[in-house]
Formats: structure tokens, sequence, C-alpha cells
């Protein structure tokens, strides 16, 4: 192999995956510039600033990546909230065992979303899943 296949499979001169030795890169610099200022930021006042910066910047650019970085440095858990469904749960536990089965498709029809058959039969999987994930423990 050629040193001129080489650059070529490289990425060519401007190339960001060239070695730290070869010609100045605008991105790095910038990059370590943001870093440092992170860091500096991170010691007089914690992740805060941080946090703050990635939702500005979310709101400006659109881009919810950044939002969902600044909820992991906040702590907060992502992902959907789970449906409560304690109430049904309760509902079904009152039938007597051998109806339970048939009571799951009676409360999935009272719920929210009951009357049109695509969200009853999601609901209904759901507490039957949950019926029998609480039947097993």
């Amino acid at each position: 192999m050629s040193s001129r296949d080489r650059t070529r499979k490289s990425g060519g001169e401007n190339s960001p995956h060239e070695s730290k030795g070869d010609k100045f890169d605008p991105r790095r610099a910038a990059a370590d510039s943001i870093y440092t200022a992170i860091i500096a930021a991170q010691r007089i006042a914690g992740d805060g600033p941080l946090c703050e910066a990635l939702e500005k910047l979310a709101g400006e650019t659109g881009q919810n990546v950044l939002r969902y970085a600044a909820q992991v440095l906040n702590g907060k858990t992502l992902g959907r909230r789970p449906i409560d469904d304690r109430e049904a749960l309760r509902r079904i536990a009152a039938f007597s065992p051998d109806r339970r089965r048939y009571a799951v498709g009676m409360v999935a029809r009272q719920m929210p979303g009951g009357d049109d058959a695509k969200v009853r039969a999601k609901n209904e999987r759901r507490l039957r899943r949950k019926v029998h994930e609480k039947a097993v423990k």
C-alpha cells in the first residue's frame, strides 16, 4: 500500500484522524477550549451551569439529544413513565381467581380509550402481563 493510498483511507490532508504532530485542526482546538471552559465552570459551581448551557443550546437548535444529556447530568431518568394501573389491578384482584382472566377484559373496557379495539387490546396485554408478574412473585 502506497503512502498516497494511506492518505486516501485516513480521510485526506484535513482529516480529524491525523496524528497529533500533523497540521493544526480548528475543530480539535475548539473542542479543547470548550472542555477547558466546562471543567472551570464545574470547579466553580458544579454541574448546574453545564446543564443550563445544554438546555439553552437544545432550545436554540431544537436538538433533544442535548436536552437528554442535561437530564442525565441532573439525575433524571429517561424514557417513558410507567402507566399507573394500581386501580385497575385492584379491581381485577377483587374477582375470584377463576374469574380474573375474564376480569382483565372487563376492566380494560372501563379504562380510558376502552372503546377503541386497539387501545383495549393494548391495555389488556399490559394488565395481563402485570397480573402474571404479580402472581409469579
